[in-house]
């Protein structure tokens, strides 16, 4: 009886552990996109500051809900995909306020006011709201551990 129980126990363990994996791998993973979704923006910014690519601060802040909703792979929840939203939306001000400094964002800009840093925000926002729309498919708590049977 002793060794079944300390065997239940280890599973237990090993599934906790598994899933805590798990889920690290999948917040690296979205994190690691969003990051490179942003570098390429930046290089491009940098290379050629005349031109606006008006959709890459919408797609940076995006990612999450993007994950979310088509890669059913990732295995978080959607408290998590919200903070991963808010991370992205972060990373992509904090790039948009650099380039901006930095004179990466000089080119036209599709608003009737402002220039391309305040496109910028714009499109963050909506790229927020997008994420944030996707990732209310996911359920609200995904079990670390496996249900018990009821055997």
């Amino acid at each position: 009886m002793s060794n079944e129980r300390h065997s239940t126990a280890e599973t237990r363990v090993s599934s906790v552990v598994n899933a805590m994996n798990e889920r690290r791998r999948s917040v690296a993973k979205i994190v690691g996109f969003a990051l490179g979704l942003t570098v390429l923006w930046a290089v491009l910014a940098a290379a050629r500051p005349t031109v606006t690519y008006h959709l890459a601060p919408l797609l940076v802040a995006a990612v999450p809900g993007f994950f979310a909703r088509f890669d059913d792979s990732v295995g978080l929840d959607r408290a998590s995909f919200v903070v991963l939203t808010a991370a992205s939306t972060s990373i992509a001000l904090a790039a948009t306020g650099v380039l901006a400094v930095a004179g990466g964002l000089m080119g036209p800009s599709l608003l009737p006011f402002g220039g391309a840093a305040l496109e910028g925000v714009v499109g963050i926002a909506i790229g927020a709201i997008i994420g944030l729309t996707l990732a209310g498919s996911r359920p609200l708590v995904t079990p670390a551990v496996p249900r018990r049977s009821a055997l």
